[in-house]
């Protein structure tokens, strides 16, 4: 390396450890500062939101929830699109972060009150539009009697999410902005919006009154709570929610919006943003000055490169879902249906996964990002905990390895591109493993409480979760010197807040007969007898390869070397994180043992796993630092970043690798064909269920019902699932949208849109009044892959043929 490229790369480490500085700085001013309070404006403002439900309420009871609509909508027809489509687009709420951070790009105490009235707001709109589900005009008009611009949406028409976030910005802007001007000018700009969410001919007048009452009072309740908790304001917090922000932008560019003619104006936006953010943030004249002084903060560079690689992976992962070939698999779409539908349950999981999806799809829409996108980011959060924990355990330099370790697992690599439940419970089991070391050393109630909540969290994450209280509790009552520690308050409380929340769950259960219990003895098959040991070795070597074949070998090697670990860290944290660790690997090799076990049961031994091999590392290298030993993990570290992100890049591009290799992608050699054809099938079915808009799409296979009802009625669950056995529940649709829920007289015009991937049986079109083949829709993503789907119009559902109810077929 040249002296040149040393003072170069010399110049931007000290840089980056510059900005992090200030911003450390420009947070901790935050925190102190007086929030700016609600003045007698903004009781005009909420006044403002009395008028607008109350005009709304008497044009709904005086002349119906479709008033006024074409006669306001055929103004449309003398603007020209461009320009109904740029005012539109204030509404967007993608749009609206982007401006948020471009008119306030370092109000840390504006991005805090921004942030809880997204979520605020998306939840109002989310579940208000799932409530009502009311016909937007497409569905109740034809074209030629209203002016259409752009996608003709047919339900979740009341309230318009559009109008809402245009007032809920407009309230923001009022509250943090300096400008009177700029104040009032983004109240005029959330009118306008809302003005042409009727003009575009996709929402009725009242949806778009309630609509924007509703995001005035979501913005207020965000300021109110954002005031009275300035103390949640710190550089994680923040830190997510600049990411979230950044992420916005970043989506103006690559993600297509439903009114193309404003690309132009959104790609301007998001790349003015993004310069004045690296102006702000990374530029800023307080980094420049104290990289002038060439300060030199060890711990502050191990946080600034841990930061910046955490942050180039993760946007670069998020990016990765944009890819045409990465749709979502039937999992991820079973998922989203039961984000539509919130509950402290489901058939086969707890419901955190389903919470997650609703927080990104309120805030980003119905997209596959938006149902992918939290994986991302909660493993994201992961690693910000592993690295917290060992840089309090051994030091800053131990956290950048142990997040480095863990961010190149293949398995957390693989795994952040799919939202599952595993990724939830990494979240919470990192974070509770974070508190457990602080309650340890503080022994505080308060703390012993927060890990009651973090391990509550997880097991409504996933049941696995289970396993870290045992390994707790088991290092606590063998370790002698922490197990005073069990005569305390502490723990106890700590299980009790635990198991009242996780009681949430179970009390779910009790209610819809212990469904998930049974579906967990099904797929572990621990009701069978199959002790095997080629199983047990399968697992466990199958457990090092998803772990990463680097990082199991330099770990092993490390252990067997015996790398001194007691001058970096407590003994009794080291046996803590062996406790934790081992437990969870070795319950479920038990499990794979006597039964069953699938790979990812296991998952969460990695986090302690990455925590000690990163231990093992420090250890290394201080003795090779001390003269003794050598520089094994330096080495083998960047061997293991380096082949494993190589590895899991090579799969996220796998069809461009065939194509660059002139090899026909094809069922046989694509890994992504499960989620190929669905989209194209979805387009297909779209029109139709357009045409029966009180229809219910009804299918015998849970694939068909999760792919096709996500692709071609994205936002809605009128679903019914064809399953004559009542004693053979197999999935969340069994559980709830049965066809026996329609039988009756009551339901004798009731239609359904049945899709099948064979000609319906006789035996099936008997039990309905009136059947009628509309088409079959059909896709050929390979050569060797050709998909073919049945479609049915059935009317008036009579009950299941008596030969077919006792039957057990399978699930797709």
């Amino acid at each position: 390396m040249t002296n040149n490229s040393a003072l170069s790369i010399t110049t931007i480490r000290t840089s980056l450890c510059a900005a992090w500085q200030n911003y450390q700085a420009l947070i901790a001013s935050a925190r102190i500062a007086q929030p700016v309070g609600f003045s007698k404006a903004h009781s005009l403002v909420a006044g403002l939101a009395v008028v607008l439900f109350t005009i709304a309420a008497i044009v709904y009871f005086t002349n119906g929830h479709h008033a006024g609509f074409l006669a306001i909508n055929n103004w449309g027809r003398f603007l020209p699109s461009f320009v109904l489509q740029l005012i539109t687009v204030w509404g967007d709420g993608v749009f609206v972060l982007c401006l948020a951070l471009l008119f306030l790009p370092r109000n840390i105490q504006a991005h805090w009150g921004i942030f809880l009235a997204a979520i605020i707001g998306g939840i109002v709109s989310n579940v208000s539009k799932d409530y009502f589900d009311a016909l937007r005009p497409p569905a109740v008009f034809t074209t030629d009697l209203f002016n259409l611009v752009g996608k003709g949406y047919t339900n979740h028409s009341f309230p318009s999410g559009h109008s809402l976030t245009a007032f809920l910005a407009a309230t923001l802007f009022f509250h943090y902005l300096n400008s009177v001007k700029m104040r009032w000018l983004f109240f005029v700009a959330a009118a306008c919006a809302a003005l042409s969410r009727v003009l575009v001919g996709v929402h009725w007048p009242v949806d778009t009154l309630v609509g924007s009452g509703l995001g005035i009072l979501c913005a207020l309740a965000g300021i109110y709570i954002a005031n009275k908790t300035p103390r949640a304001i710190n550089k994680y917090s923040h830190g997510f929610i600049l990411f979230l922000l950044v992420t916005a932008c970043v989506l103006l560019l690559v993600e297509k919006n439903d009114y193309r003619l404003t690309l132009p104006v959104l790609y301007v936006a998001s790349i003015v943003t993004l310069w004045r953010t690296f102006k702000h943030y990374i530029a800023c004249p307080g980094a420049k000055a104290l990289a002038a002084n060439n300060i030199k903060l060890s711990n502050t560079s191990a946080s600034v490169w841990f930061y910046s690689l955490l942050g180039l992976l993760t946007v670069y992962r998020l990016a990765v879902i944009f890819q045409p070939h990465l749709g979502l698999f039937y999992d991820e779409a079973y998922y989203y249906h039961w984000a539509l539908n919130p509950d402290f349950g489901y058939y086969s999981k707890p419901p955190m996964v389903a919470w997650a999806i609703i927080i990104s799809t309120s805030i980003l829409g119905d997209s596959i990002f938006a149902v992918k996108s939290m994986a991302a980011i909660l493993y994201a959060g992961a690693a910000i905990f592993i690295y917290k924990t060992a840089q309090k355990l051994v030091d800053s330099w131990a956290g950048l390895i142990a997040g480095i370790i863990f961010l190149c697992i293949p398995m957390v690599g693989f795994n952040s591109v799919f939202i599952t439940t595993d990724a939830p419970m990494f979240f919470f089991w990192s974070a509770a493993l974070y508190v457990f070391f602080i309650a340890l050393e503080t022994n505080k109630l308060s703390h012993w409480v927060l890990l009651g909540l973090a391990t509550g969290a997880g097991m409504l994450s996933k049941y696995t979760m289970g396993a870290l209280p045992l390994g707790l509790f088991l290092f606590l009552l063998f370790n002698a010197n922490t197990r005073p520690r069990l005569l305390t308050a502490g723990p106890w409380a700590a299980a009790i807040v635990a198991g009242c929340v996780f009681g949430l769950n179970i009390y779910w259960n009790m209610t819809n007969g212990w469904v998930a219990l049974h579906h967990t003895q099904e797929i572990s098959q621990a009701s069978e007898n199959t002790v095997s040991f080629s199983s047990l070795f399968v697992f466990l070597a199958t457990q090092l390869l998803i772990f990463g074949p680097v990082w199991s070998y330099l770990g092993l090697r490390l252990w067997l070397g015996k790398a001194s670990t007691t001058a970096v860290i407590k003994t009794e944290y080291w046996q803590a994180l062996v406790f934790t660790t081992f437990t969870i690997l070795v319950a479920i090799s038990l499990q794979a043992f006597i039964s069953r076990a699938f790979a990812n049961w296991a998952g969460p031994w990695m986090i302690g796993g990455s925590l000690l091999v990163a231990v093992l590392c420090r250890a290394n290298q201080l003795q090779y630092q001390a003269g003794s030993g050598n520089a094994l993990s330096k080495t083998w570290l960047a061997r293991g970043a380096v082949a494993h992100l190589l590895l899991l890049s090579a799969f996220f591009h796998f069809p461009q690798m065939l194509n660059a290799l002139d090899i026909t992608p094809s069922k046989k050699n694509d890994p992504y064909h499960r989620v190929a054809g669905w989209n194209e099938l979805g387009a297909q079915l779209k029109p139709i269920l357009a045409q029966y808009p009180s229809a219910k799409l009804a299918s015998e296979s849970r694939d068909i019902l999760a792919y096709l009802g996500y692709y071609a009625a994205p936002g809605s669950f009128e679903f019914a699932r064809w399953n004559p056995n009542q004693n053979n529940i197999r999935d969340y649709y069994d559980l709830k949208v049965n066809l026996r829920e329609w039988q009756g007289p009551a339901f004798s015009n009731q239609q359904f849109i049945f899709a099948t991937r064979a000609p319906l049986p006789q035996e099936t079109a008997n039990s309905f009044n009136k059947v009628t083949k509309l088409t079959e829709i059909n896709a050929a993503p390979y050569a060797d892959m050709p998909m073919k789907v049945y479609v049915y119009l059935l009317v008036g559902f009579n009950g299941y043929p008596a030969s077919a109810q006792s039957e057990v077929d399978d699930a797709n």
